[in-house]
């Protein structure tokens, strides 16, 4: 990572333990600055539930479906979306990534999507059409979106232990 991107990272972590201890506080932020996140989300959903191509459960705080195969996640606000018939660990990492996700959203709020959205949805592009090649990849975590993502749907895993 580069020097901003290690900042990023200290403050994304710093600030999502925080939420983390602090949940409320990340229903208000996600439903507040981060609302227009959420309300995409909740089309999304919508929309998937009602042509039923996934059922809507909850993981912790959030929304999530199992939709598709062979893809990995997406997360829009509170809810979050994982591929299916992947195997038991690919998912359970996949919801624990996308969960950090979220508290990614209450975080940058509407600076999500051109912070994190959209680069890490340019970066699952690469990174998948490398693999499909036989290229050589970067670990996927290797971005600071990616890996405080990881890293904090981690930490609140293992605050349940």
């Amino acid at each position: 990572m580069t020097r901003l991107g290690d900042a990023f990272h200290a403050l994304t972590l710093r600030a999502g333990v925080y939420l983390q201890c602090h949940m409320w506080l990340w229903w208000v932020l996600n439903l507040t600055w981060g609302l227009f996140n959420v309300v995409v989300g909740a089309i999304a959903f919508a929309i998937l539930a009602c042509t039923h191509h996934a059922k809507v459960r909850r993981y912790h705080t959030a929304l999530y479906c199992t939709y598709g195969e062979n893809w990995g996640g997406v997360s829009l606000g509170t809810c979050f979306a994982v591929a299916g018939g992947m195997g038991d660990a690919y998912t359970t990492h996949t919801m624990m990534h996308e969960y950090g996700h979220t508290f990614q959203s209450a975080i940058f709020g509407p600076f999500f999507y051109p912070l994190i959205g959209i680069p890490s949805f340019i970066r699952y592009l690469i990174h998948r059409h490398r693999l499909t090649k036989g290229l050589p990849c970067t670990e996927y975590d290797a971005i600071w979106f990616e890996g405080s993502a990881t890293a904090l749907g981690e930490i609140y895993e293992a605050q349940l232990d």
